[in-house]
């Protein structure tokens, strides 16, 4: 979707992630920040689905919300960032190297169809929304 010069001089203005995150090191997959903070993250994924029951969705509800209720005011932070991305990533790639077809029927049809998947990445039809969480613990100030 085209953006107007306006619209991408902000989002150059924008401080990307790398920079709210100031990394010091990488400790048993706990990155440390520069003020000493520790930071977990995770991608968040299949929580919420169309096909999920009212019973399902307000269980999962009542565990998001106990999670941040037990996080400590002071001393623990919460980022959530979502973010789309386009393409298929390598999906294609992988799916014409796991094939496993001898009918020559049945390869003229993956090929035509593997054919219509670029197609249509090429045009942007397929999206992939993430959803990161980020828990960033300051010892210093709970200690405090």
């Amino acid at each position: 979707m085209p953006v107007t010069m306006e619209e991408y001089a902000q989002s150059l203005a924008a401080a990307p992630l790398c920079e709210q995150l100031r990394i010091r090191d990488l400790l048993d997959n706990v990155a440390v920040q520069v003020d000493g903070s520790f930071v977990a993250a995770y991608e968040l994924s299949g929580m919420n689905s169309y096909y999920a029951s009212d019973e399902g969705r307000n269980r999962t509800k009542s565990a998001l919300e106990a999670l941040v209720r037990s996080l400590s005011e002071r001393s623990m932070r919460m980022q959530v960032r979502r973010e789309i991305s386009e393409g298929t990533g390598d999906l294609i790639t992988r799916y014409n190297r796991e094939q496993r077809n001898h009918s020559a029927i049945l390869q003229v049809l993956d090929r035509r169809r593997t054919e219509e998947w670029r197609r249509k990445e090429a045009a942007g039809f397929y999206l992939r929304h993430h959803l990161h969480a980020y828990f960033i613990w300051n010892p210093r100030i709970h200690n405090q």
